[in-house]
């Protein structure tokens, strides 16, 4: 069983929007850039345009005005989020998008998400999510399991332990080399993992 602690999450994020408002430090980016290359890599490496999308953990819904600001068209965007602050920051930042839809959600709920989409996107969520390792492991591949059924992408961004920055005690830091071992033996050929953008972390992208 996965002893997954929501209030701890909610917490943590609600001292942060405290101390920096709708900013991307309240979400736990160092700054709107390092934010802005994650959503770099992501559209490098995925073709958004004219998709459905899915954004687990969109905190106040940045990825889709990334998404706008480059001219690249949703046809439907999902945004779930488990803490109120920033649920109802996404909701009034794309208030004037349309095909936007944001809503509270909990992780360890991953099996009641059931409509289909065509990308399926997690930055950020997994390195403070209420699990440690090693349990954490077991949740990161029980959700990859299941928004493969309902997502013909998934693309996931996570904290890595081979880097040489210094340690946030308050992170879980994953080992990619496992993660790919294990992924890549239940989804041969569909697997990619970079490690390049950033040393401390990196994305894990599974195809349906």
């Amino acid at each position: 069983m996965i002893h997954h602690n929501k209030e701890s999450v909610k917490k943590v994020y609600d001292a942060t929007f405290e101390q920096f408002g709708r900013d991307a430090r309240a979400l736990h980016w160092h700054n709107t850039d390092s934010q802005q290359l994650r959503y770099e890599v992501l559209t490098r490496r995925i073709d958004f345009q004219n998709k459905s999308v899915m954004d687990i953990g969109c905190g106040f819904g940045d990825f889709r005005i990334y998404l706008e600001a480059h001219g690249i068209h949703t046809q439907e965007y999902l945004g779930l989020e488990i803490n109120d602050n920033f649920v109802n920051g996404a909701k009034e930042k794309l208030a004037g998008l349309s095909n936007v839809t944001i809503r509270q959600f909990d992780l360890k709920n991953i099996e009641s998400l059931t409509d289909h989409y065509d990308v399926t996107v997690m930055v950020g969520v997994f390195h403070h999510c209420g699990v440690q390792a090693p349990e954490i492991y077991d949740l990161l591949y029980r959700t990859i399991d299941h928004l493969r059924l309902i997502s013909n992408e998934v693309a996931i961004m996570l904290t890595s332990n081979q880097s040489t920055w210094p340690k946030n005690d308050s992170y879980v830091y994953l080992d990619p080399v496992i993660i790919l071992s294990t992924v890549l033996s239940k989804y041969p050929e569909s697997v990619l993992l970079d490690h390049s953008y950033f040393s401390k972390e990196f994305l894990l992208l599974v195809n349906a």
